[in-house]
């Protein structure tokens, strides 16, 4: 390769970075599906280069970034050392990577500093503790800085701290690959008897208001090129009434352009090299063994006792939440929660009571996918959480589709985050 540096896409927000001091890689998903099966790969992974790496790098423990299929790259990924953030004094992603690799740890601790891989270069990282994330800046002498963003969009004042120490590796030519857009639960997983704008207009608009927002994050971070990634996804077993993406790639090109953006976006076998200059080199990665280990369902979902279960657990958190609220103001609220197959109700609970939290009336019904469930508890490579419902295996409806309230905010960061198999259990 020129000059001994380069980043190669595989795929996702899996990419090599090598340079003559390390070669790391990053947030391996190459091939299943991810977040209770709804998502899947858009294309088919390009060949790593390499089979053996000093470093993987994992930025958060979402599925789409940590991801069984991690065992398919090499048999010498098992002499890496991993790189992982300290997001809570759980450490769940701790304990995660610790009960599947027996490999060396290091973990970024506080909210940013940096870790001195050797003599040449140093890894500087900026997490997120609330929305559970991590960014990066490689620093290597004489060559590019590398910033990978994965699915981080904490402040900016807080991740322009990256790279700021003193004994500061300075270098003229710096690379970013950023997300094309805003993740999150999008305006399609959201429904109401609002008809006034559809999915697909929200979705837009939804869209454009993040691009607007990673321009300005672009800007401040300031690299010399910029490089679009981690959006190359499709839906599973989804039925959609518009076509996904609602924005095509020349579109968002251009609306980056309009915002004083030049950006190209990556996809599978691209080559960056050190003047920034790009070559695609695509290598079918044809997987060696069977690595999803989620198909069969051994743990049946008790629907009754998981609703029950899910309500205490609602119910509580409001209590939690007025407690902290300096309201004087009490509104009623009253939602369901419920299950459904194909299309069918299965099983429903109301939740109702007050809270000091303003519109606490606005949400109307969580509604959770059967097959989606049974995905997650059966799955033995994820931290069991509903976070991993949240592109199409959790529907939320409420009063008005354009509008999330505090009530509403609050109260799903909450409820993301328990086990599923200790709600299953009596």
């Amino acid at each position: 390769m020129r000059e001994n540096f380069f980043i190669h896409h595989i795929n996702h927000a899996c990419v090599e970075v090598i340079t003559p001091y390390s070669s790391i890689i990053t947030d391996p998903w190459i091939s299943g599906y991810c977040f209770a099966d709804k998502l899947r790969l858009e294309s088919q992974s390009s060949k790593p280069k390499l089979d053996k790496y000093d470093y993987v790098f994992l930025s958060h423990s979402h599925s789409d970034h940590w991801h069984e299929s991690i065992k398919a790259i090499s048999k010498e990924i098992q002499y890496s050392t991993f790189l992982i953030p300290c997001f809570d004094k759980e450490n769940y992603m701790l304990r995660n990577v610790r009960s599947k690799f027996k490999n060396k740890i290091i973990q970024f601790k506080g909210e940013y500093g940096f870790l001195k891989l050797n003599k040449y270069q140093k890894i500087h990282y900026a997490i997120d503790k609330k929305e559970h994330d991590c960014s990066i800046m490689i620093k290597s002498l004489n060559q590019p800085d590398v910033y990978l963003q994965t699915d981080n969009l904490m402040p900016i004042k807080r991740e322009k701290l990256l790279g700021k120490d003193k004994d500061n590796i300075s270098n003229n030519i710096s690379i970013g690959m950023y997300i094309k857009k805003k993740t999150g639960i999008y305006p399609r997983f959201i429904y109401s008897e609002d008809t006034e704008n559809s999915s697909l207009e929200l979705e837009i608009l939804k869209d454009k208001s993040s691009i607007a927002e990673q321009s300005n994050h672009i800007k401040e971070i300031n690299t010399t090129f910029n490089f679009l990634y981690a959006s190359s996804i499709e839906y599973n077993d989804l039925k959609l009434d518009y076509k996904y993406p609602a924005l095509e790639d020349s579109i968002l090109l251009n609306e980056y352009k309009k915002l004083g953006i030049n950006s190209k976006i990556v996809k599978p076998g691209d080559i960056i090299f050190n003047d920034g200059s790009l070559k695609n080199e695509f290598e079918k990665f044809i997987i060696p063994e069977k690595i999803n280990s989620n198909e069969d369902v051994l743990i049946k979902l008790n629907q009754n006792v998981f609703l029950e279960n899910l309500k205490e657990f609602i119910l509580n958190t409001i209590y939690i939440l007025n407690k902290k609220t300096f309201n004087k103001d009490l509104s009623d609220f009253e939602f369901t929660i419920s299950i459904y197959k194909n299309d069918k109700k299965l099983i429903t609970k109301i939740i109702k009571g007050v809270s000091y939290l303003k519109d606490s009336d606005h949400l109307t019904e969580l509604r959770f996918n059967y097959s989606s469930l049974e995905s997650i508890i059966n799955n033995k490579w994820n931290f069991p959480t509903i976070r991993e419902l949240t592109n199409g295996g959790l529907l939320i409806f409420r009063k008005d589709k354009k509008k999330q309230t505090k009530f509403e905010r609050l109260l799903l960061n909450e409820i993301y985050m328990p086990n599923i198999l200790r709600l299953n259990k009596k």
